[in-house]
This record gives C-alpha cells, sequence and structure tokens, in this order.
C-alpha cells in the first residue's frame, strides 16, 4: 500500500473515531486544526467524508506554531494536524496528551517556484538562482512558525545564501501566505510545500540533503481516542 494510501486511510480512521466517540455525539461539530501546507488535502477529505456522511468537521487553518500557541492557550480542537511532529510531542511535555495520542501522517518536501521559467526548465544551480535572487525578492515562511520556514531557512544556509538574502527576504505568518505572496507577484520567488503547488505551479523540489526530514504527525487532542483508532487502523 502506498504511503498515501495509508495516509488516507488513516486520516479516516481518526475521523471515524471521533464521529463515533461518546465525546464526539456532545458536540455538533468535530473541529480539525491544520497547518496551512496540509489544509488542501484534508479539506478533499473532509468534503468527501461530509458527502458520505452527512457529519459536520470545521477546519482552522493557520502555521504550526500558531496552532499550537492556540491549543496551549485552550482553543478547543479535537485534531491538529501539524506540519512537524515537534509541537505535537510539545502537547506531551505541556501534559496535554499521551504519546500514544501523537501519530506520522506525512513528509513533507520543499518546493522552489519562481516565475523565471529558465530556472524550471534548467534546474537549480548556483548562476540562475543568484542571478534570479539579485533581481527579485524570496518569501519564505516565518521560521519561528512554520517547520517549513526552518527547512527553508536550513535550505539558503547550507546552499551558502542565507547571509546574502537575509536581509530582503519577505516572510509569511504560514506557508499558504507565503505562496500567497508568490502568486499575487509581490516576490519573484517563493520557498514552499511542495503539496501547496505540485498541481497548480511549475516547480523545482529543493533537495533533501540540504535541508531536514519534514515529519508531520498529528495530535488526537479528544480524550480516550487512542484506543478507537488502534481498532480502525
Amino acid at each position: 500500500m502506498s504511503k498515501i494510501k495509508m495516509s488516507l486511510r488513516l486520516l479516516s480512521a481518526v475521523l471515524f473515531l471521533l464521529i463515533g466517540s461518546p465525546y464526539a455525539w456532545a458536540e455538533d461539530t468535530i473541529r480539525l486544526a491544520v497547518a496551512a501546507n496540509f489544509a488542501a488535502p484534508l479539506k478533499h477529505i473532509v468534503d468527501e467524508y461530509s458527502h458520505q456522511t452527512g457529519e459536520k468537521l470545521s477546519i482552522t487553518i493557520s502555521s504550526s506554531g500558531t496552532l499550537y500557541a492556540q491549543i496551549i492557550h485552550g482553543a478547543n480542537f479535537d485534531v491538529f494536524f501539524s506540519a512537524d511532529t515537534q509541537r505535537p510531542r510539545a502537547l506531551i511535555d505541556a501534559g496535554r496528551i499521551s504519546e500514544s495520542d501523537v501519530v506520522p501522517y506525512a513528509q513533507g518536501r520543499l518546493a522552489f517556484v519562481t516565475h523565471d521559467h529558465a530556472i524550471i526548465e534548467n534546474g537549480l544551480t548556483d548562476e540562475n538562482v543568484n542571478t534570479l535572487l539579485e533581481q527579485h525578492r524570496l518569501a519564505i515562511a516565518n521560521p519561528k512558525l512554520a517547520p517549513y520556514g526552518v527547512a527553508a531557512q536550513q535550505a539558503l544556509v547550507n546552499l551558502g545564501l542565507w547571509d546574502d538574502i537575509k536581509p530582503s527576504l519577505v516572510m509569511g505568518k504560514n506557508v499558504q501566505q507565503t505562496y500567497q505572496f508568490f502568486t499575487t507577484k509581490n516576490v519573484g520567488a517563493a520557498l514552499v510545500a511542495y503539496s501547496l503547488v505540485k498541481n497548480s505551479a511549475p516547480s523545482v523540489l529543493v533537495p533533501d540533503n540540504v535541508y531536514s526530514p519534514i515529519v508531520q504527525s498529528l495530535a488526537i487532542l479528544t480524550p480516550h481516542s487512542q484506543e478507537k483508532l488502534d481498532t480502525h487502523t
């Protein structure tokens, strides 16, 4: 079974256990908090699930850091789809959930998008990237809030570009806003989640040896739900 199918099966199981739990029946809507990079795939899954079951699900989209802060301060979500594993594990450290409530669901990839089609066709080289960045600003997600911002910063540091372009960087509060800066042509290039652009814009995958693996995990925030998840996966 492919990783994608396994992830979809896992997500469907999470939704099933929430709908079927006594806790969920006390609420009108299942509340999902999702990092911006995974918002589009999750919306598709939720639309299909709601169409088939008639159940109501709401989605709140923001950066992983912002959603984590909201949860710590009492925001009432049932599942938190983070773009990293750091924040879900921080919820364990904070005593909000247990070890078994954190489940990896995807591994992200970093992509470079630009309006310069020559770079897309010829690939990333020191020469063409340096030329581009001399003429246009680059957008990344804020590393303090978004895991893809951390990955973008790591890539730029390891490629020897960070010090030169840091003063002119444009930072989005999450990876979705970062991509919007690009699509509205406020910047000439951006480092974003590949999942955001693979079906909508030409892009080049950033070599995965210049940034740490982006392992995305979900945190099940509904009490006592992990036992049900184990029985449905």
